[in-house]
């Protein structure tokens, strides 16, 4: 068995990734609940694993502890770490703050400056860039409603979609933690499945060189993905 030292560069991939997925149930609180009934971890060993501010020095989290999670995850533990070493990849390419969340911003500022209709209309072309959508695209999606306090009423017309996602990029405050919080949505659709398609790839490259020719702030905007199936 590996030591701690090896360890450690996954566990800190896999603890993203854990928090990431968390979607699945809902959000973290509902994951956690989920992970207690249906796994032998412990609720504190959970509360460990999923501490974002974990200390890199702290215990690993070890290779049956990642196997019993993402076996409810769905998605194999090799996928889980491929998927969240790309997305980090990809935040530290653009110079964008992965970890920004939506609670990290004055709410009230959040809603007067990103108009949520628009955020995620670009998610759902992301998300229908192919035929056919997997459940845990669906439970993203559903996700993304429940976060903006969005209904299915308010998301279901898609017309004029790329006018909408040029008003949403134009609209952003210079404040870039705002374009963090809209890209991280628009890359977190093309994992959300836990598979990685070329056509999500194409789509998620010409949206993010459309934010590049409209703010210029994500150089060479070309995503080199390679698909998983």
């Amino acid at each position: 068995m590996p030591d701690e030292d090896d360890l450690r560069p996954s566990s800190r991939l896999f603890r993203k990734a854990c928090l990431f997925y968390s979607f699945l149930e809902g959000g973290e609180l509902g994951m956690l609940q989920k992970l207690v009934q249906d796994t032998n971890l412990t609720q504190q060993r959970l509360n460990e694993i999923f501490d974002s501010e974990q200390d890199e020095e702290e215990e690993a989290i070890e290779p049956v502890e990642m196997e019993a999670i993402a076996e409810i995850i769905g998605i194999p533990v090799r996928q889980l770490l491929w998927n969240q070493e790309q997305m980090n990849q990809l935040y530290a390419e653009f110079d964008l703050d992965f970890d920004t969340e939506l609670k990290d911003i004055n709410k009230r500022f959040f809603n007067t400056s990103i108009n949520p209709l628009q955020c995620s209309r670009s998610v759902m072309a992301i998300i229908f860039s192919e035929d056919g959508v997997d459940p845990k695209e669906q439970q993203y999606f559903e996700y993304l409603k429940q976060t903006l306090s969005l209904t299915d009423e308010i998301i279901v017309p898609m017309d004029d979609s790329e006018k909408h996602f040029h008003s949403l990029i134009k609209s952003l405050p210079k404040d870039k933690r705002f374009l963090s919080v809209v890209v991280k949505w628009i890359i977190g659709a093309v994992f959300a499945d836990g598979k990685v398609s070329e056509k999500k790839v194409e789509k998620l490259n010409e949206l993010l060189q459309e934010i590049q020719q409209i703010r210029g702030e994500l150089p060479e905007a070309n995503v080199n993905l390679k698909p998983t199936i």
